[in-house]
């Protein structure tokens, strides 16, 4: 296969079957692939919001330190190549085509077993670690965390837990304390693990977890972490005796994500070459594509991935951070399984005016039932709905045209095309 082929094949297979949580079919394609997780140590990163942001960190700490680091994510934004990181780079299109077609083969070969897309893709960034000689790979959970594809595992030295709430409730659970037992199925035996202060009925199962493992729990709580300063470059954070950390990532969620990767890289620091101005310099050269993702100009755009109620309530809290009382246009689109109309609640009530667009996805909602919904809750607020094959950037162009800050949010499955819109007409 080369590069197209690749992408079409692992589209076909996500076509033909969806998510399937266990580990059974995982632990069969990873033997005829000769297993090449086990040549690799890991950190696993699971939680609800937050998990990408704070894997970028850690990656860029470890970088920083010298450590051939590996990270996979999920699900790509913009590139298919993304996912898959090492030492330095993401993955090459030739790399990804090579990895695809032996994990592809290896699927073949199960005996009345069909890998999920999500399987096989997972598989490809074992597959890249080991053969990139990683010492260390960064592997955020895709869904929930024990029966998540990634959980296989064996050779794990540290778990991290990042803010957890009510999402992928159908699956995980309708309770806070069921969806964070998914989450703690990651701790292993002997691995630290770094938790971000959540509910106590959502700490009860992971600190259980942790005796269980008779493995070190290290809480970060939110008030250890202290904002001094925020601008549109900038944030400046104080944790613990970690003093002006400077983050060049916006958003208020973003000192608490630092917090955990700066944890992390302590607790590392027994075992690897991690200094303190590692974790400074890493922490300030942290990017991450889609979070708070600030492109300034006139006016602003704001490119922000929320996509369930916790999430997007922090992304509220952001754009009343940087842009105070002046009103903002929204472009939005969401999936219909998630829980809109909480999230309708929370984001629009101080909107100039929103446009919903339709995401390019199968469990999209449409622009136009989106913009029903938004009116039933705000009725007189001017709701604009796009739901034609350029929607999305046609509701881009309608927007800026505001001359209002525009804030993108709803689903990551959208920014790609907001992007290209924002590259064609050098908004970039």
């Amino acid at each position: 296969m080369d590069f197209l082929e690749a992408q079409n094949y692992l589209e076909k297979v996500r076509s033909q079957k969806g998510i399937v949580l266990g580990l059974d079919t995982m632990r069969h394609l990873m033997a005829k692939l000769n297993n090449p997780q086990d040549k690799v140590k890991f950190i696993q990163v699971a939680g609800t919001n937050g998990k990408g942001s704070t894997a970028a960190y850690l990656t860029s700490i470890l970088l920083e330190a010298g450590i051939k680091v590996g990270r996979y994510t999920s699900p790509a934004v913009f590139s298919s190549t993304e996912q898959y990181f090492a030492c330095g780079s993401c993955i090459s299109e030739s790399e990804y085509a090579k990895g695809v077609t032996a994990v592809a083969e290896a699927a073949a070969s199960l005996d009345g077993e069909t890998p999920t897309a999500f399987e096989q893709e997972t598989a490809l960034a074992f597959w890249y670690f080991a053969k990139k000689g990683c010492e260390l790979a960064i592997l955020e959970a895709g869904l929930g965390g024990d029966m998540d594809a990634t959980n296989i595992v064996t050779t794990t030295v540290c778990s991290i837990i990042t803010s957890i709430s009510m999402d992928h409730c159908r699956i995980l659970g309708n309770k806070i304390s069921e969806i964070a037992a998914h989450k703690a199925g990651i701790i292993k035996p002997g691995a630290p693990v770094i938790c971000i202060e959540q509910k106590e009925d959502a700490m009860e199962p992971i600190r259980a977890a942790a005796k269980a493992a008779d493995t070190p729990l290290y809480e970060v709580h939110r008030d250890e972490v202290r904002q001094i300063f925020s601008d549109k470059r900038e944030s400046i954070v104080f944790f613990r005796e970690f003093e002006n950390l400077h983050l060049k990532m916006l958003g208020s969620c973003q000192p608490e994500n630092a917090a955990l990767a700066v944890q992390a890289a302590s607790v590392l620091s027994s075992s690897y070459p991690i200094e303190k101005k590692h974790i400074y310099d890493g922490i300030e050269k942290t990017r991450w594509g889609g979070r708070f993702e600030l492109h300034s100009g006139s006016p602003d755009i704001i490119l922000d991935g929320a996509h369930n109620p916790d999430g997007i309530r922090r992304l509220r809290e952001s754009v009343n951070q940087m842009f105070g009382a002046v009103p903002i246009c929204y472009v939005c689109g969401v999936l219909a399984d998630k829980d809109y109309e909480k999230e309708i609640e929370i984001l629009f009530g101080r909107a100039s005016n929103v446009f919903t667009v339709t995401p390019p996805s199968p469990r999209a909602m449409k622009s136009t039932d989106l913009k029903a919904a938004i009116k039933k809750r705000f009725s007189q607020l001017k709701v604009t709905s796009f739901d034609s094959e350029d929607g999305i950037e046609k509701a881009m162009e309608a927007a800026v045209s505001q001359n209002n800050p525009v804030v993108v949010c709803g689903t990551l499955t959208i920014l790609a095309r907001v992007k290209e819109w924002m590259k064609r007409n050098d908004r970039m």
